[in-house]
């Protein structure tokens, strides 16, 4: 079984408290069983994807080159085109993620160990944020292949498996990088709400990784990553936090409080207006279909008039 061995010294002191006490607070590397392991291997990842192959599945693919600051969809492809990516992806420059890989008859039950052994870990905080357990996802690219700079609302285990990559993370806590702005337009939908900003990349946490080694990366933390001259196989253990969805939710109404010319406090500076301000995230997501329909409807009747005009 895959077990963190070892914590690097952005943790207090080594072994599982210095992980209780860092856990979704701070980066911090590891080492990890799981290098070699056949069960990651292209072969096994290919047969993934042919089982995979009927079935409605949540994935992406991107292909051409991109830079650090490039929007998260720049070069997405058709989910059909996976299997056709994968073969060639020693040099057609291209990234594709697997998600909710524990849902998978081969494997699942690996992966969800893994996740137990991870929960145990991190101690009753990730079990009680996270009751509903960890998922996991595959990441496969090409070599030199960017990963964009971007924030990811769960908190992550990252286990390089086969390859290498640079690893660049950043301090989520931050509110000079990572500003209020950044994180509402994130909830509110913009997976390119964190911006890149190049005179600040001397304040990352580089890691260079091999197979073997691992990173966490905590909850909204802006990271992006290059891989070195061979394909990169890793995969992403996420925990969906409760109080990180809480927050969200808070950001999302302060989104639009703001557009109405208010200036909404922070999350976590009032309990009473948090609470309210949560409540009001539901009825924004339940106006948002209506939105939708009557934005279609203008867009009807607009293009009616152009014809009767004409």
């Amino acid at each position: 079984m895959a077990t963190v061995v070892q914590h690097s010294l952005h943790c207090d002191e080594p072994g599982a408290a210095a992980l209780w006490s860092c856990y979704n607070r701070r980066t911090f590397g590891f080492q990890h069983g799981l290098a070699g392991d056949p069960l990651f291997s292209l072969e096994s990842v290919k047969d993934l994807l042919i089982r995979r192959a009927a079935r409605t599945v949540r994935s992406y693919v991107a292909r051409g080159h991109i830079q650090i600051a490039d929007p998260w969809k720049k070069g997405m492809q058709p989910v059909s085109g996976l299997l056709e990516t994968l073969e060639h992806i020693a040099v057609n420059d291209s990234l594709i993620l697997l998600s909710h890989v524990e849902a998978d008859e081969e494997f699942g039950p690996f992966v969800r160990s893994l996740t137990r052994e991870l929960s145990d870990m991190s101690g009753p905080t990730l079990r009680n944020d996270a009751p509903r357990g960890g998922r996991a996802t595959l990441l496969i690219a090409s070599p030199r292949r960017i990963t964009g700079y971007h924030i990811d609302a769960d908190t992550n285990f990252l286990f390089q498996l086969q390859g290498d990559k640079t690893l660049h993370v950043f301090d989520h806590q931050d509110s000079t990088l990572l500003t209020q702005r950044d994180l509402e337009r994130f909830f509110n939908g913009d997976p390119n709400g964190a911006r890149y900003a190049a005179e600040r990349q001397k304040e990352a946490v580089s890691y260079d990784l091999l197979p073997g080694l691992g990173v966490h990366i905590p909850s909204t933390a802006p990271h992006w990553a290059q891989n070195g001259s061979s394909i990169s196989v890793a995969l992403s253990i996420n925990f969906d936090l409760r109080s990180i969805a809480r927050v969200g939710r808070v950001h999302k109404s302060n989104h639009y409080l703001r557009r109405l010319g208010m200036s909404p406090t922070v999350p976590g500076r009032s309990r009473w207006r948090d609470a309210c301000k949560i409540c009001l995230s539901f009825v924004i997501d339940g106006l948002k279909p209506l939105h939708a329909r009557l934005g279609k409807w203008r867009r009807g009747k607009g293009a009616a008039r152009t014809r009767a005009a004409a």
